[in-house]
């Protein structure tokens, strides 16, 4: 459930197939994130990015203890607190540009 939207920003770069990004701010029953959206020239349905997100998952698989780095189509960092999980970006992370 969306419980916060931010204020929709036009695109302005040429030949580029969105319309307009947004930031909102979303809950569920796994958890609270913070989460860009895009919308398509063709769609007027906002679609989440997976590249930009910061948020607090529970998990029902226990994840251990410590750090997680990946990279697809983007940096993601993790955080691992038991069944807790933090996730944000950081577009500069050798961690996860090494993967």
């Amino acid at each position: 459930m969306i419980i916060w939207k931010g204020k929709e920003e036009l695109e302005t770069r040429d030949n580029f197939p969105c319309r307009a990004f947004r930031w909102v701010l979303g809950v569920s029953k796994y958890g609270i994130e913070l989460i860009h959206q895009h919308q398509h020239k063709d769609r007027l349905t906002w679609n989440y990015s997976h590249t930009l997100r910061y948020g607090i998952t529970f998990t029902s698989e226990y994840m251990g203890f410590g750090s997680t780095h990946m990279y697809y189509d983007g940096t993601h960092c993790f955080l691992n607190l038991g069944w807790i999980v933090l996730q944000w970006v950081n577009q500069n992370c050798k961690k996860c540009m090494s993967d």
